[in-house]
């Protein structure tokens, strides 16, 4: 499976001290018609979120100070509620999807700088309205 570019990494050491791994993630769910069939964009999703895994563990493991940040738009909401949905439909977060996953080591900037403002980002024509892009920093 050929990804396009969906997933960009770049690590920065701005002092000797600090380093900084950043993960670019766009649309793992094979939207724009790149996956025609539910198992290709279930197939998508697995190699993004391994690809992500995969790259923080490798980070991780060469420097167990860096600070990881992935942001993007993960076509996932953080969470269930009318702060990150609005409209008549309601999307939960995947619990075994990659946004579900990175929020046990991460947080996200909107949900921390703004834990009681709603925060949408896509407006569908037939009231899909979500949040979906996220900034996630590592905890701490």
């Amino acid at each position: 499976m050929h990804l396009d570019g969906r997933v960009v990494t770049a690590a920065f050491t701005p002092t000797p001290r600090q380093k900084i791994g950043i993960i670019s993630v766009y649309a793992p769910v094979g939207c724009n018609g790149s996956a025609d069939k539910k198992e290709e964009r279930d197939e998508e999703v697995r190699e993004v979120s391994e690809l992500v895994k995969a790259k923080l563990e490798v980070w991780r493991r060469a420097d167990k100070d860096i600070c990881s940040i992935v942001m993007g738009d993960f076509q996932e909401t953080v969470t269930s509620t009318a702060l990150d949905n609005w409209g008549n439909y309601v999307r939960n977060p995947s619990p075994e999807g990659l946004v579900s996953w990175l929020l046990k080591s991460h947080h996200s900037v909107v949900r921390t700088s703004n834990p009681h403002e709603q925060y949408i980002t896509r407006w569908g024509r037939k009231g899909g309205e979500r949040n979906r892009p996220h900034i996630l920093p590592e905890e701490g």
